[in-house]
């Protein structure tokens, strides 16, 4: 490798130690173009970034390295930098899969006097968060932990049973952000906002694990047939992908219940004539919705007479309209409530006083959604 000027060594420095180059522009006080164009003429003389002779311990990445070079400039020493893998790796979440598979049963279905089999019930759980910290002397609401959360998913999940119509479909559908962190960092992935979390990462994957166990069970009781839906949210996209693929080897054995497989962000379900959607709603904007839908499922579009798109995200209720497209019925969208109490950010913000609630609709296979229920904490 040719010698680089004292300029490329600079840059190059910075870079071998994992900063970007708009950072090791900014550490430099120059622009990202002269970076830039200083790395395009190091490379010229031969230098590769390298990231060392140096093993990568078992779950671990490395994200950089720092380099002490001498006054001739050559490289005398290098610290690389590790870091836990952010994402749960392939090979854990088969094996974790391969651990439980088939191992869920449920008891067999005794039939009610009265079963309704023209209708399918909704339980829609939505921004659970199980894992926040919330501390009411800081947010001027109440305390939240991870056993408050399971214990307020019990309470209101049963409260809506106990107004169902024999139904006989139950679907049990966890509308994303079911894990208030997704890893170690304690930070969301998207935006890197610092969360208020109530104790370790792996604990609150267990106690998660249990809380659904337990919910299925409960609903077992109250239908023949169950489905489970588990929609990514933005605090747990990671989690939600390995939850739904351990509950659907769990069950994979038990007929009584269906795990939904869609790889779509959106999951799709139709009874009759009535179509449901279920997404987080962080990604579409209210007015994009219908037309996102029509044309991600046509045919389940045009065999449907009433639409729904159910989503969570804001924390409180509010349903928009149905959008008419070409003078027929469009779609319902509704924002539904989440069991969560307010953490510091949210009560700093101002976003306090929303109603914490579980969410029940009943659909007709004919008359489209029948009744609707709130089960408030």
């Amino acid at each position: 490798m040719k010698d680089l000027t004292l300029k490329q060594r600079q840059v190059v420095q910075l870079i071998e130690a994992g900063l970007s180059q708009y950072k090791a522009a900014t550490f430099l006080g120059v622009t990202r173009a002269t970076v830039q164009s200083q790395l395009n003429q190091a490379r010229d003389k031969g230098w590769r970034k390298s990231t060392g002779d140096a093993i990568t311990p078992d779950k671990m990445q490395m994200h950089g390295q720092s380099v002490l070079y001498g006054a001739d400039g050559e490289a005398k020493l290098a610290w690389h930098k590790y870091s836990p893998e952010r994402a749960f790796s392939a090979d854990f979440v088969e094996g974790l899969v391969k651990r439980v598979e088939g191992k869920g049963k449920l008891s067999k279905w005794k039939s009610p006097p009265l079963s309704t089999k023209d209708l399918c019930a909704e339980v829609i759980i939505a921004d659970l968060h199980m894992g926040m910290r919330a501390y009411a002397k800081e947010t001027g609401g109440e305390d939240y932990d991870t056993d408050i959360a399971a214990k307020r998913l019990m309470q209101a999940v049963q409260s809506l049973l106990y107004r169902f119509t024999s139904p006989s479909v139950i679907r049990i559908v966890l509308l994303g952000d079911q894990c208030h962190f997704d890893d170690n960092s304690n930070a969301t992935k998207q935006s890197g906002h610092v969360l208020d979390v109530d104790t370790r990462y792996s604990l609150v994957l267990k106690k998660l694990i249990a809380a659904v166990w337990d919910v299925v069970c409960l609903v077992s009781e109250y239908a023949p047939k169950l489905e489970l839906y588990v929609i990514p949210g933005n605090h747990d996209e990671v989690s939600s992908y390995w939850l739904k693929e351990v509950l659907k080897a769990f069950w994979h054995d038990e007929p009584r219940i269906d795990v939904c497989d869609q790889d779509t962000y959106r999951k799709y379900a139709q009874w009759g004539d009535s179509l449901s959607v279920y997404a987080h709603g962080d990604r579409i904007k209210p007015a994009d919705i219908a037309k996102v839908v029509a044309a991600e499922q046509p045919k389940l579009w045009g065999d449907t007479r009433y639409r729904y798109f159910r989503a969570g995200h804001f924390h409180h209720r509010k349903t928009i309209a149905p959008v008419v497209v070409n003078e027929q019925s469009g779609i319902e969208i509704t924002y539904l409530s989440s069991l969560a109490a307010s953490d510091a950010w949210h009560s700093h913000s101002g976003f306090i006083g929303s109603q914490r609630a579980v969410q029940g609709f009943e659909l007709s296979k004919t008359h489209g959604q029948i009744s609707q229920f709130y089960s408030h904490v």
